[in-house]
């Protein structure tokens, strides 16, 4: 079993429950497409105490870890996530989740769309968050990092020896444009989604996340009807996971398709 794998194992374990013994009252989902900073949102979202355990519940790899727990194969998403909320709202009554466009889909699409199950679940969410990142291109590259090493996130606990070998992620254009592809497609269906059935929702970029972590972080919790000014924001509970392969081949990406400015 890989890094990854165990570490969603632990997550959906009894062990990680906040069993606050609370009934939910106040639900709410981070709307994502993948590396548009959804763990450092979420995380703060959890440590704050006041907001549940938001995270990928509808992630292929959450239900199984789930099934596996509860030694079933097949999982009810309805009686699964009703489960969720008893053993992951916080003491205020606070449930929540994140999820990317394909689990939506998932779950909830056919060929001739999404079925109406999927409005009604977002129409009983009372705060709904759409994630986006501003540079695609950085974007993609991570995205294509973050799927040859099957590592998706980094937190500050984890040891050195769960670090993966840069060296083994070659420079691969064909593959980091058809991350774009998915990346800038997957955005553009949450908001044509949203738009078209006048789901109310907010917006928040990585750019604006990242750097303005504390100012962005209260934000979101006063769209959440919190007092985002009087609550302590946690210290980011994850690594920044760009580093000098990220760059080098953004770069090479860019050099490749011909957008670096021409030298005169």
């Amino acid at each position: 079993m890989n890094r990854t794998d165990q570490k969603i194992i632990e997550m959906m374990s009894k062990a990680s429950d906040l069993n606050s013994g609370v009934e939910t009252s106040y639900r709410y989902c981070l709307l994502t497409v993948p590396r548009s900073g959804s763990w450092l949102l979420s995380k703060m979202l959890g440590n704050t105490g006041l907001c549940g355990l938001p995270m990928e519940y509808l992630n292929v790899r959450y239900l199984r870890a789930y099934g596996a727990h509860a030694g079933v194969d097949g999982v009810r998403v309805n009686e699964y996530l009703s489960e969720l909320e008893q053993r992951r709202t916080s003491e205020n009554g606070v449930f929540g989740l994140k999820m990317h466009w394909s689990q939506f889909l998932n779950v909830y699409g056919t060929d001739q769309g999404i079925r109406d199950e999927g409005r009604q679940f977002l129409s009983q969410m009372d705060c709904l968050i759409r994630l986006y990142r501003q540079d695609k291109v950085a974007q993609a590259v991570s995205h294509y990092i973050a799927e040859q090493s099957d590592q998706w996130r980094v937190d500050h606990d984890d040891v050195e020896e769960d670090s993966f070998d840069m060296e083994s992620i070659k420079f691969a254009p064909l593959a980091i444009t058809e991350s774009l592809l998915r990346l800038v497609r997957e955005e553009q269906m949450w908001k044509r989604y949203l738009e078209r059935r006048n789901i109310p929702y907010h917006s928040i970029s990585y750019e604006q996340l990242a750097g303005e972590y504390e100012e962005s972080s209260r934000t979101v919790l006063s769209w959440m009807g919190l007092d985002g000014q009087s609550i302590d924001i946690p210290e980011p509970a994850t690594k920044k996971q760009a580093n000098e392969l990220n760059e080098r081949l953004k770069q090479e990406y860019v050099d490749y398709i011909g957008a670096a400015a021409p030298q005169l």
